[in-house]
């Protein structure tokens, strides 16, 4: 399973500021090592997800720019099939009250789509 998550640089950039002490700047290539550790831990923290019930493990693969926003990757191993996936997704409400995030699943051609607004933070699709 593979999955990315889309953020506006700047909010994304001003969450990690928030939630470490330490330079934050996304788009310098001599700190990009350093980036990926942040966004990593930053993401796993306030990202989750289930599939049939049973929490699975986000494997990074890293992030990129693309024009203002950071797209980062994600892999899940060993699900070869499901019947629901569950998310818990609160990114960005640690910075802003007004955080909607999007959420979008695609699966055997099948897609479905879920706006969460601050504070709903879960949320199931059925397959």
């Amino acid at each position: 399973m593979e999955l990315s998550i889309h953020i506006f640089t700047t909010d994304l950039e001003n969450a990690l500021r928030k939630n470490f002490t330490t330079k934050v700047d996304l788009t310098d290539v001599a700190m990009q090592k350093d980036m990926q550790i942040l966004v990593n831990a930053y993401i796993i923290t306030y990202f989750k997800l289930f599939v049939d019930d049973k929490s699975v493990k986000l494997k990074f693969d890293g992030f990129e720019q693309i024009e203002e926003s950071t797209w980062c990757y994600f892999e899940v191993n060993d699900v070869s099939s499901m019947k629901k996936i569950q998310i818990k997704n609160s990114l960005l409400y640690d910075y802003e009250t007004k955080q909607t995030n999007m959420n979008i699943v695609k699966y055997n051609g099948v897609e479905k789509t879920k706006k969460l607004e601050y504070p709903e933070k879960d949320v199931e699709f059925g397959f």
